[in-house]
C-alpha cells in the first residue's frame, strides 16, 4: 500500500497539485476501498476545475489510480460529464498551463504564482457545505 500511496501523491503533483495537504486528502478519496459519494464528486470537481482536466482525462486518472472495490469506467465517465456539465458556462482559463505537456497538464510553481500575481488573474475557489465536503466551484478575480 505504501507504494501505490507513493505513486498516487506523484501522480497528483505531476498534474498540478502543488500542495502536500491537497494531495494527502485526494490521494485518500483515491485510495479509500469505498469513499462516500461526496467526496468522489469533490475529487472529479477539482479534477475537472480546479486542475483543468477534459473529462477523458479525469475519467483516465481516476481509473488508473484509485482503489475503489466499486469502480465502473462508465459511471465515473457519466457523473464526470454530469459535474462537467453543470459547470460549462464557465470557461476554465488555462493560459497559465504549459503547452508542451501532450498528455497531462503540468505547471511550474512558478508560472503559477506568476500568475497569481497579475492584477486581474482568476483561481478557482470550491464552496462548501458545513461538513466540509466541496458542492460547487467559482472563479474569483484577484485583485491587488
Amino acid at each position: 500500500m505504501l507504494e501505490k500511496e507513493r505513486e498516487v501523491l506523484s501522480a497528483l503533483r505531476r498534474i498540478g497539485v502543488w500542495s502536500w495537504r491537497k494531495r494527502r486528502e485526494l490521494a485518500d478519496i483515491l485510495l479509500h476501498p469505498n469513499p462516500a459519494h461526496l467526496s468522489r464528486v469533490y475529487l472529479g470537481g477539482f479534477l475537472l476545475y480546479a486542475l483543468g482536466l477534459s473529462v477523458e482525462e479525469a475519467t483516465a486518472f481516476i481509473e488508473r489510480y484509485c482503489e475503489w472495490i466499486d469502480f465502473n469506467r462508465r459511471t465515473t465517465e457519466r457523473n464526470l460529464r454530469g459535474i462537467h456539465k453543470r459547470g460549462s458556462i464557465i470557461l476554465w482559463r488555462r493560459s497559465w498551463v504549459s503547452d508542451s505537456a501532450s498528455d497531462s497538464v503540468s505547471v511550474t510553481k512558478s508560472e503559477w504564482e506568476l500568475e497569481v500575481e497579475r492584477l486581474g488573474s482568476e483561481v478557482w475557489v470550491g464552496r462548501c457545505c458545513a461538513n466540509g465536503y466541496c458542492l460547487e466551484w467559482h472563479r474569483v478575480y484577484l485583485f491587488g
